[in-house]
């Protein structure tokens, strides 16, 4: 039995996992940003993340944002994969 991780295809659905989150907290963020930061207040213990909180809000940055978190997702994946397939 192969137990060997394929790094690209752990690195593309990482990417994607991460992508498709992004694009859903971007979405979350658009139409209800007071709750976000809620949400973001209560996973950053004792933080005030609406000091910081911008009130613009760009589709390109959000493109551009998800493009970067794929590229993360990929490599960590793919790293991931590598390290995993080294230790067996």
């Amino acid at each position: 039995m192969n137990d060997k991780l394929k790094a690209g295809k752990v690195g593309l659905s990482l990417g994607l996992v991460f992508a498709i989150t992004s694009l859903v907290c971007a979405i979350l963020v658009y139409f209800m940003p007071a709750g976000m930061i809620s949400l973001a207040n209560n996973i950053f213990h004792g933080l005030d993340v609406s000091q910081i909180a911008r009130s613009s809000f760009s589709w390109g940055g959000v493109i551009f944002g998800i493009v970067e978190i794929f590229i993360i997702g990929f490599i960590g994946g793919w790293l991931f994969a590598l390290i995993y397939n080294k230790l067996k």
